[in-house]
């Protein structure tokens, strides 16, 4: 239905500047639209596009690292390497990535407390932090969310010890019960399976957050008002989103302890 409705969108294009190629400006289109059976298809087409790309996609190349005894154990498979005399670790990429923003790799302080936001719907940074052993919690309070099958994320009592990762745009493993309370499924199969939606924003000038998400956003904009440092990767800042820019100017509004902005 998305598709067929890119392909009606086209005659759109030839009187107005929108490229319907361009999955966001195609998404603000549609949600111009009165149509909620189209928003609930656009819904499952984002979720099944990303499920099917985890599924077939071969892993990025692994990132090898010297061991030089850090005190803790690395959860990856070791490798001998004809260049130095010691064998290496090899971990996947996203462990990587992960294992340095939740400082697996790195000594931590109690003085230092990390905060990931992000608008991408994959689970790809769960996964890894999962992986590597790494608490994390949604920055969600417990009176409003049903945790459903293996419980993945830390909770909101546990959130000292956990590093936030802030979902402004939903995530594919959650969803709404029918008394409206937040369910945090482990996968997006799970939610598949139990029949549901997957609690998802689109990234268009169009959004109605919710209660559900209100508190994440509130989370995030407390983050930036504390920062010391920021560091944005490989977000786009698309002229249909015009919420980040608010975000961050009402995040930055009260924050007098930035000292680094890194894009």
């Amino acid at each position: 239905n998305v598709l067929d409705f890119r392909l009606k969108a086209a005659a759109a294009a030839c009187r107005v500047s929108i490229n319907v190629e361009n999955i966001e400006e195609l998404f603000s289109l549609a949600s111009a639209s009165v149509n909620n059976v189209l928003a609930v298809d656009m819904l499952f087409a984002i979720a099944a596009t990303l499920d099917f790309a985890k599924n077939t996609t071969k892993p990025a190349r692994p990132f090898p690292l010297l061991n030089e005894d850090m005190g803790k154990p690395f959860p990856w498979k070791r490798e001998p390497n004809s260049r130095f005399s010691i064998p290496e670790y090899v971990c996947l990429a996203y462990d990587f990535y992960m294992g340095l923003i939740g400082r697996f790799l790195t000594e931590s302080s109690p003085n230092i407390c990390d905060t990931v936001i992000t608008f991408n719907y994959d689970l790809l940074a769960e996964d890894a932090l999962f992986n590597l052993k790494i608490p994390f919690t949604y920055g969600l309070p417990d009176a409003f969310v049903d945790y459903v099958g293996s419980r993945r994320c830390a909770t909101a009592s546990e959130v000292k010890k956990a590093l936030k990762v802030l979902k402004l745009h939903g995530s594919l493993n959650w969803s709404k019960s029918d008394t409206n309370r937040l369910l945090i499924y482990p996968d997006y199969s799970d939610v598949l399976n139990a029949g549901r939606e997957p609690l998802l924003i689109p990234p268009t000038w169009r959004k109605n957050i919710g209660e559900h998400l209100e508190t994440i956003w509130d989370e995030a904009v407390q983050s930036l008002r504390n920062a010391t440092r920021i560091v944005v990767i490989g977000f786009s800042i698309p002229p249909v989103d015009m919420h980040f820019k608010y975000l961050v100017a009402e995040g930055l509004r009260e924050n007098i302890s930035l000292r680094k902005i890194i894009f």
